[in-house]
């Protein structure tokens, strides 16, 4: 008998299927590299980055908003996805590296075969970076994930350049600008050809040029936002040259009547011999220059319009015409020095040095100075972002609880455990209470302690701003403006929030270790977080990543506006008197205004909408020693109670706090000035006082970085006064700006700043702060012969420089005299090594004579030079030109203050 064994099934235990399963999951992974490996490469056919290039044909200034031209293609199937630019925001944590991030976005779609050039703007600051800092670019899929990867070529030295923007429809035709660039600044100048398809159409890229040019151009061909831009970008201190001549028609006749600072007419021809430079400059030998011509010039004729200064006239025909326009300039030429015979003339780059020079005042020389030594620091136009921010915490909560409040709470919760504790259960003879009076005082100190928390720091998200907008005139559309807003964003938690910013309005950060040329120095931890901005058609969505608890994150956005009515003032100075009106057209009332004066001011509290008020101003009421080495926001915080420090000269970061609306309103005014106050003092560190013969002047670092100006900080440029106030009753400035979707509390502000006009008659003084100065000629043997090496103070080697005073006068001064003044010890912060040097009482100085056409020889002595009966040198439109000259060894010298008296009649 055959007997089968059947032997029994054996049971994988759930042990070894667990082990196995481990086992073949392993395998599987160590198999997989190859596939896992290629989809991370990109794809044979599909979207492809072709050219990345930044700024005007790789040039831009550093410290602005840069554009970035990208050219992408598809060879495969359709895309949809983003560009993904990252710029550094913060200084490297070490030599090689980078901490973070930033990164600017936009949308794109790529269908099968297209092309497609896109551009994105970004703020680069790479100078704080140092020359390790690099911009990378991503091609980001639907998903998130970067498909092509490249990184952007910079220059870390491009924020030496001075760039001159050229709209011509003939750019080789520009040689003798080219030389004029060469002369003033070496290897430093460049002129970047423009067309209708690379101008920018936003103000703030604008600002890569220190002037722009346009002259013998199709302007018809630019777009409204193109034509939008350039008034901007001229009203934030933009400098425009306009070109007539025989083509003025297709260069100027489309551009807005707003631009324009004279009306054309027609076209005619200027006689040989003519005079042709603004200026009669001296030479090396102090001879005039040649300044005309001897063929005839066709030119273009026009009248020049309202409140414009005529540079150069030939009879009533305005060759050369200058107009301020809010905080820039605008120039009209009535020949073109491109063409013949002005194309060959030996002086026509002088003709656009002359131009350049007006446009770009003492930054020309400053940027000498900087190209001599790279290592300068120089203020930027962000100087008073450290204190706006100091001021913006202001409105969010106290950073910790009061320190007696924690020390009370302390006690109390020792007290209670202890001998409290103790007391009680020995009164009521119940040991078993013990525990549940600890259990007990744990809980409800818990809760004490978190309640506190909530109420000191809050518990809502809160946004709050502060917004400075700088009105222009009034037309009778209404008033244009520029708005600037220190957004902050308080998070009582950790995570991501996105903020929705409404409007086309530019935001980018301004953590206080991103900010360019400030010495501020904030909290580290807002650098270590970065920030995602995507740009959209009307609005910015702005992905704030890996926010702390508590933590307050800083944006700025810059806009333009536009509104009705407007802020105009009927004012008159009459024997060192203020009187007259001021009056509010615009749809809302201000409250705690001012109207600022040369070194004065008058509170005018309330100003509602559709009203006047009359205001008096004594401009020799005061205390000349506090009025004189004072700012007018110094003056304001005296009068509630915050003492200043006018020479503190120390920027370090105070504990800004106020709960008090107007000493708020005081520190705000300190941030515009360039200073900063803690909860007592107020200090300054861009005052520099200057003693001569008992006499105390002062001249401030200007906002724009150009150089200095006797001007109060708070006086906007060309206004002879200027009115400062609080938007009331003004709601959400910034449209519905949402933080994860929804409106948050929080307080807005808005500080107005508008210019006023002023007519003066009668027997009057000006002092250096009402008059306006810049160098309007140049002459050296080689660039950096002439520099500023330090704001305000000046050095010749070998040439000569030019300066021009404008008085604000519209009639005719008599009985006047005129007294010039420099520092008897010149400011010698400077960087470079000067070496053997002279003063000012040792060159050759002259005042131009208007009524002989020709140079006057004064002498400088104890630091001073007066002269009577002057109205010989006070030419049109009360023009002054003092010229200085030296060919010895270096001669160092502040810039003269010029004070004025005398009579106007009309």
């Amino acid at each position: 008998m055959l007997m089968l064994q059947i032997q029994p099934r054996r049971v994988l235990r759930p042990a070894t299927l667990l082990m196995a399963s481990i086992i073949i999951f392993v395998i599987a992974l160590l198999l997989a590299p190859t596939a896992s490996a290629h989809s991370l490469q990109p794809m044979a056919g599909g979207p492809t980055i072709d050219k990345v290039s930044i700024g005007f044909d790789g040039m831009y200034q550093d410290g602005n908003w840069t554009p970035i031209q990208i050219d992408l293609s598809n060879t495969g199937n359709d895309f949809t996805g983003k560009v993904s630019i990252n710029v550094p925001s913060s200084s490297p944590s070490g030599q090689n590296g980078m901490q973070t991030a930033n990164m600017y976005q936009e949308a794109i779609n790529l269908p099968p075969g297209a092309k497609k050039h896109i551009t994105i703007s970004a703020p680069i600051n790479l100078k704080i970076q140092g020359f390790n800092a690099h911009i990378t670019m991503d091609l980001l899929d639907g998903t998130g994930h970067s498909i092509t990867h490249r990184i952007i070529d910079t220059n870390t030295n491009t924020y030496n350049q001075t760039l001159v923007g050229v709209l011509t429809d003939t750019p080789n035709n520009f040689g003798q600008l080219n030389l004029a660039l060469s002369n003033l600044f070496s290897p430093a100048g460049q002129v970047k050809n423009l067309s209708a398809a690379t101008l920018p159409k936003q103000a703030q890229v604008l600002k890569n040029f220190n002037a722009i040019v346009i002259d013998d151009f199709t302007s018809s061909n630019l777009s409204q936002e193109q034509t939008n831009a350039l008034q901007s970008w001229v009203n934030q201190g933009g400098n425009l040259i306009l070109a007539g001549g025989p083509e003025w028609k297709r260069t100027l006749n489309t551009l807005p009547a707003s631009l324009m600072p004279a009306t054309i007419k027609g076209t005619g021809t200027l006689a040989a011999g003519k005079q042709l430079l603004p200026v009669r400059t001296l030479t090396k030998g102090d001879q005039s220059t040649a300044d005309t011509v001897k063929s005839t010039i066709p030119i273009s004729t026009a009248q020049a319009a309202p409140n414009s200064t005529t540079i150069l006239a030939d009879g009533k025909t305005p060759l050369i015409v200058q107009q301020v326009q809010g905080q820039g300039t605008v120039y009209y030429l009535a020949y073109d020095p491109t063409i013949e015979p002005l194309a060959s003339w030996q002086q026509t780059n002088q003709l656009w040095s002359t131009l350049l020079l007006r446009s770009l005042g003492d930054q020309a020389l400053m940027s000498t100075s900087r190209n001599n030594n790279a290592n300068m620091s120089m203020q930027g136009n962000n100087d008073y972002f450290g204190t706006m921010i100091q001021v913006l915490q202001t409105l969010f909560p106290n950073a910790f609880p009061s320190i007696w409040l924690i020390l009370a709470l302390l006690l109390s919760y020792v007290a209670i455990l202890g001998p409290l504790r103790l007391l009680l259960v020995r009164i009521l003879k119940r040991r078993t209470w013990s525990w549940r009076i600890v259990l007990s005082t744990i809980v409800v100190f818990t809760f004490l302690s978190y309640g506190l928390a909530l109420q000191q720091k809050g518990s809502a998200i809160i946004n709050s701003s502060i917004t400075l907008l700088q009105l222009n005139a009034p037309d009778q559309t209404g008033t244009s403006g520029h708005a600037t807003t220190f957004l902050g964003v308080f998070v009582p938690s950790q995570g991501d929030f996105q903020v929705h910013v409404p409007g086309a309005s530019l935001v980018q950060p301004i953590d206080q270790n991103n900010m360019p040329y400030s010495s501020y120095n904030g909290s580290p931890s807002a650098s270590t977080q970065r920030a995602i901005f995507t740009t959209g058609t009307n609005s910015t969505d702005i992905n704030l990543q890996g926010v702390d608890i508590w933590t307050t994150r800083t944006l700025m956005t810059q806009s333009d506006t536009h509104t009705t009515g407007g802020l105009k003032g009927q004012l008159q100075i009459q024997q060192d008197k203020v009187s007259g009106t001021v009056t509010n057209t615009l749809p809302y009332a201000l409250s705690d205004a001012f109207v600022l004066v040369g070194d004065s001011y008058v509170a005018i509290g309330e100003l509602p909408s559709n009203s006047s008020k009359q205001i008096t101003l004594d401009l020799k009421s005061r205390d000349p020693t506090a009025t004189n080495s004072l700012t007018i926001a110094d003056q304001i915080a005296n009068s509630r109670g915050l003492q200043s420090n006018p020479n503190g000269n120390v920027y370090t970061s105070g504990a800004i706090q106020s709960s008090d609306v107007l000493q708020h309103h005081v520190m705000v005014l300190e941030a515009l000035g360039g200073g900063y106050c803690d909860s007592n003092n107020c200090y300054h560190q861009n005052v520099q006082s200057i003693n001569n013969n008992g006499n105390i002047t002062k001249t401030f670092i200007q906002n724009n970085g150009n150089g200095t100006s006797n001007r109060d900080p708070l006086l906007l440029s060309g206004a002879g006064a200027t009115l400062i106030g609080w938007a009331k009753d003004l709601t959400n400035n910034n449209g519905a700006i949402t933080v994860n979707g929804q409106t948050t509390n929080g307080s807005q502000e808005t500080v107005v700043q508008a210019p006023l006009d002023v007519n003066f008659s009668g027997p009057i003084t000006f002092p250096a702060s009402f008059i306006n100065s810049q160098v309007v000629s140049v002459q050296q043997n080689a660039p950096g012969n002439v520099q500023e090496p330090a704001p305000g103070t000046y050095m010749i080697t070998t040439g000569s420089m030019t300066l021009e005073y404008t008085l604000p006068v519209s009639g005719t001064l008599k009985d006047s005299a005129i007294n010039l003044t420099s520092s008897a010890v010149a400011n010698r912060n400077t960087i470079i090594n000067i070496g053997p040097s002279i003063d000012i009482n040792h060159i050759q100085s002259y005042l131009y004579n208007w009524q002989k056409q020709s140079w006057d020889a004064i002498t400088f002595s104890q630091f001073s030079c007066s002269v009577n009966n002057a109205q010989a040198y006070i030419g049109p439109n009360g023009r002054i030109l003092l010229h200085l000259s030296n060919h010895d060894t270096n001669v160092v010298f502040d810039k003269p203050a010029l004070v004025v008296q005398g009579t106007i009649t009309q």
